[in-house]
């Protein structure tokens, strides 16, 4: 028998018997899910029925939906007896997902919770271990996944996470995607912060251990993440993932592209220093720039040792820029000593070749290279010094001229030259040409250099009278030593550590080849006798030098007249080199006539005597 509830009398319309007694409805039979025990007229498939021993069920459209076990066990849309797995307190199963709710142990997995699943086999599970913990496990063995701690530490990958977000472990992130190029799966380990329109920053590391951080889209190719951290050798590479020192600042950009930038107060208007490199020009630039012009310093500790100023002007030793020699130089090195007011230029090579300091001379605008003329300066040493006020004053010069037509011929390397040389003046103001070498190595000191001329290789002046030495036109070697006056006077002093020793002098119309005699110089004076024997010894020959066969002359044979008179004669006889090359002796002849006059007066009184004694002889 049956009873069906009618809701329109609120009364159990009878199908079979009905037991009033004890206010208990029996049904007739326990019923199925397509036909409950108890059921609706209007709807026969819907009702109660009793599923199984001391169980319970609710059926709609003929389909078990509620399930109550002899335990108190609830499930909803699976019977409990066909999930034995899902004995808990509260079970909701349907073809494509569950859950399930525990509070005390049992069954096959007796953590308290929620559980959810697909199927039978996998599994995910949150729930509390009872020391006020939050464990999230998921896959087939429920492993953990996350766990927040009683006093509200994340772990992901941990169990005992130690900061407020812990994460560890390899695997917990390994994938970005590129809607572009497809899947990308180099990364080990590590986290995204995704913010609106997936901008994020990205925290990583790759398979072989380089560690990233990406601002930016993380939908990219992590290959071109900009932040790269080499934890092998500590180096930080932004724009590359390969960084081959400390730091490495990479661009893909073929253009000018701006590395760094250094910024007051964060307003595009203050000061700033940028770092910029530009492939294309193969250029390295640091910019100093804003709307307040300054100097950009360089500073070791809390010296400066060096300034580029608002002008463009590199200072070293100093910060304030000085005029010197009437104008403030490009570049200024100032110092209160001799290092740190000298420039040293070295080359370092096993070769014939010396550093240079090198002037350069265009008639074009920057970049162009238009010729030189005649006469045009090609560059300028000066030397100034301080009056007092500034250092204005040039007190000495050496410039170099272009010294007759350049590029003659069409000859691209033809650039004749000159250098000058010029000093000032005691009661001058500016430096006056002194000395010049000019293009065919005719040297010049002092005369009309500008507008003169010269045949001689070098030439000495003083007033109107020059000196010459090499004549080109000849070939003879002279040296001309002049002044204008016919006074005596001595052309050429001779020195050594006794003071002058010798002069060459000219009076009015002679000149006097000179050598030291004052008798204050002497001592242990004495006759000179015998001189006549010592002159008997001097062998007289007649010879010609091999230099010169056609040419004989009367002379000396060095070493033979050493041996009379040795101060007449300098060199050893037969004196050769370290190389085995001779070394000739020369002779002084000059030092020959003392003993000449000495032979001759004793010579003289002789013959007095023969005199006196004829003249006593004749009757």
């Amino acid at each position: 028998m049956a009873y069906v509830f009618n809701p329109f009398t609120g009364n159990l319309d009878s199908y079979g018997p009905v037991l009033t007694g004890t206010g208990t409805v029996s049904a007739a039979a326990d019923g199925t899910a397509a036909l409950p025990g108890i059921a609706f007229a209007s709807d026969t498939n819907t009702g109660i029925y009793r599923s199984g021993p001391d169980q319970l069920a609710i059926s709609t459209n003929g389909t078990g939906r509620l399930f109550v076990d002899a335990s108190g066990n609830v499930a909803i849309a699976q019977a409990p007896s066909n999930a034995a797995s899902f004995t808990r307190s509260l079970n909701i199963s349907a073809s494509d997902a569950s859950i399930a709710l525990r509070g005390s142990s049992g069954g096959a997995y007796t953590e308290q919770g929620i559980f959810f699943a697909v199927d039978g086999t996998n599994y995910s599970h949150i729930y509390n271990d009872g020391v006020g913990q939050l464990i999230f496990r998921t896959g087939a063995g429920l492993s953990e996944r996350l766990r927040i701690t009683s006093d509200g530490k994340l772990g992901l990958g941990t169990s005992s996470p130690s900061y407020k977000l812990h994460v560890d472990g390899e695997t917990f992130f390994n994938k970005v995607v590129s809607s572009a190029t497809g899947d990308y799966t180099r990364v080990n380990a590590g986290a995204i912060f995704r913010g609106k329109s997936g901008r994020a920053v990205f925290i990583g590391t790759d398979n072989s251990s380089v560690s990233y951080v990406q601002v930016g889209n993380a939908d990219i190719d992590p290959g071109t993440w900009p932040l790269a951290i080499n934890p092998n050798g500590g180096n930080v590479g932004i724009g590359t993932t390969s960084p081959q020192t400390k730091l490495e600042v990479s661009d893909n950009s073929t253009t000018e592209i701006e590395v760094a930038r250094f910024r007051t107060n964060g307003n595009t208007n203050n000061p700033m220093i940028r770092f910029l490199v530009d492939e294309t020009a193969n250029l390295r630039r640091i910019d100093a720039t804003g709307s307040i012009t300054g100097a950009l310093a360089f500073n070791q500790g809390a010296n400066e040792r060096a300034r580029i100023d608002s002008s463009g002007r590199l200072l070293v030793g100093t910060s304030t820029t000085y005029a010197v020699a009437g104008a403030s130089r490009r570049l200024q090195v100032h110092g209160t000593n001799a290092s740190d007011s000298a420039l040293s230029i070295t080359r370092w090579e096993n070769a014939n070749a010396a550093p240079r300091l090198v002037f350069g001379k265009s008639n074009g605008a920057l970049g162009t290279f238009t010729a030189v003329a005649d006469a045009e300066v090609l560059g300028q040493i000066e030397f100034a010094g301080a009056n007092g006020t500034d250092l204005s004053n040039i007190g000495a010069s050496i410039s170099a001229f272009v010294d007759g037509t350049p590029f003659s011929g069409g000859d691209t390397t033809d650039l004749p030259g000159r250098l000058v040389f010029s000093t000032t003046a005691d009661g001058a103001s500016i430096p006056t040409e002194r000395m010049r070498i000019r293009a065919d190595g005719t040297t010049c000191i002092a005369g009309d250099f500008i507008t003169g001329s010269t045949t001689t290789k070098a030439e000495i002046q003083s007033g109107s009278v020059s000196g010459k030495m090499i004549d080109r036109t000849t070939g003879a070697g002279q040296i001309y030593s002049s002044r204008n006056s016919t006074s005596s006077a001595n052309h050429f002093v001779f020195y050594n550590p006794n003071g002058a020793v010798g002069t060459i002098s000219t009076s009015a119309s002679a000149t006097a080849y000179n050598t030291s005699s004052d008798y204050r110089l002497k001592e242990n004076v004495v006759a000179l006798t015998g001189a006549i024997d010592r002159v008997n010894q001097l062998q007289v020959h007649r010879f010609n030098f091999i230099a010169d066969p056609d040419k004989t002359v009367d002379g000396f044979l060095a070493h033979e007249a050493q041996a009379v008179v040795p101060e007449c004669v300098t060199g050893t006889k037969d004196e050769v080199d370290a190389d085995g090359n001779p070394v000739y002796q020369g002779i002084d002849q000059s030092k020959l006539v003392p003993l000449l006059t000495a032979a001759l007066q004793e010579a003289l009184a002789e013959i007095e005597s023969l005199k006196a004694r004829v003249t006593a002889l004749e009757p």
